[in-house]
This record gives C-alpha cells, structure tokens and sequence, in this order.
C-alpha cells in the first residue's frame, strides 16, 4: 500500500475498509508511519526514488527551467508530481527525450515555456504585490509565493 499511498492516504484506506488498529483505535498518518517504521519498512520517499523519480531540482535541470517553474507547471496541472508524504512534496517521472515543455496558463503564443505563471496575479494571496520576476515590490531580495491569486483575483 506505500508504493501508492501516502501515510494519510493509507490511514484512509483501512478506515474505509473497517480495520482499526491493536487497540480498536481508526488509523491516522501518524499511527502509518510508526507501524512503517516499527517493521523497518522503506519510506515512500526512498521507494519512489529507487523507480528512478526526480526532485524539483532534478526535473528542473533536465528540462532547462527554474525549479520555480516546475512548481508553478504542478500547481497549475501542466506537469503531473507524485506525492511522496502529505506535506505537498513531489517526485516527478524522468521526462522522455521528446518531452514538450507546456505553456504556461495565459502566455501568449510567443511566449517561451519557462515563462512563470505567476504573471496572471500582481498579489499574492496575502496581498503582497509581486513583480514579473516574483519578488516583492517591497523588498526585491525576498522572493514571495505569486502564483496564488489574492482575494479580489480569484473571480478571474
């Protein structure tokens, strides 16, 4: 179940099916990850990796793109992640050698792939401006999330 499974995905699974645990108590990811551990079973992580996964900056350098934008691309559906834990960490399929990069949501037809997504939204979610580059307009040294539309962005 861990090869497809994140711990609270497991947890789900079983409860679904009606198990409990040793002491009639339901499953949680917590209680997945100490009967993984107790028998000395791999983690998720060392098992995708072994089937030859890639990190953020592993599929980054194989494409040619910033990690940044690979990120960006899983958000917004254009590359598909595969969870490896239930904290929003991907692994990422090593890309074929005829791999097209996709385009990113809203880029005009001249637009390279590379280009990040976060340009369809001036505000974080936090409200924060953000530049074409996605650093504050406050603080150009401080790099900010702007590829989450704020409040009075998201009916767009």
């Amino acid at each position: 179940m861990l090869d497809h499974h994140t711990h609270r995905q497991a947890a789900t699974i079983l409860n679904e099916r009606g198990l409990t645990s040793g002491k009639g108590q339901p499953f949680t990811e917590l209680l997945v990850g100490d009967i993984r551990d107790s028998y000395g079973l791999v983690h998720r992580y060392d098992r995708l990796r072994g089937r030859g996964l890639l990190t953020f900056a592993e599929y980054a350098d194989a494409i040619g793109v910033s990690e940044n934008t690979v990120k960006i691309w899983r958000r917004t559906g254009l590359i598909e992640g595969i969870a490896y834990n239930d904290k929003n960490c991907y692994l990422f399929h090593p890309p074929a050698p005829t791999t097209r990069l996709p385009r990113s949501p809203g880029a005009s037809r001249s637009a390279t792939a590379s280009r990040p997504a976060r340009q369809l939204y001036p505000h974080n979610r936090k409200g924060a401006q953000c530049d074409d580059n996605g650093l504050s307009k406050h603080d150009p040294t401080r790099p900010i999330d702007c590829t989450t539309p704020s409040r009075s962005h998201r009916s767009l």
